[in-house]
């Protein structure tokens, strides 16, 4: 039930830095912190997910609305997760990355996210 979010601003990519666990008594605070931090002048959306241990089915929800609120808002949204994370498998396993992009590093994560906010429609 622990769990930390950090929010990074200040550039065209909002950056939600997770730890501990991410499951259905946490997603709620989580969830309602990292859409306060998007606002519509936001590119897109980085979840940096290396510190998170484990991960419920209420966590993987969380990350496809917020993967689908970004797609109505037309900015992009990608995944930071080490290779050898815990978590990846589940990850794997849930195609997630069908939806946004899963990068190793959260510089990745960040030109992932940005691009994906210049799509062309």
């Amino acid at each position: 039930m622990s769990r930390d979010i950090e929010i990074e601003s200040g550039g065209p990519v909002v950056i939600a830095v997770l730890s501990g666990e991410l499951d259905l008594a946490s997603t709620p605070a989580v969830s309602a912190k990292v859409l306060d931090a998007v606002t519509v002048d936001t590119a897109g959306l980085v979840v940096d997910l290396s510190g998170v241990r484990y991960i419920d089915s209420s966590g993987v929800h969380m990350l496809f609305d917020f993967a689908r609120r970004l797609e109505a808002g037309r900015q992009g949204m990608a995944i930071a997760l080490g290779a050898t994370s815990p978590i990846r498998g589940l990850l794997e396993i849930t195609h997630i990355s069908q939806a946004v992009a899963v990068c190793s590093t959260r510089e990745d994560a960040m030109s992932s996210a940005a691009e994906g906010a210049q799509r062309s429609y």
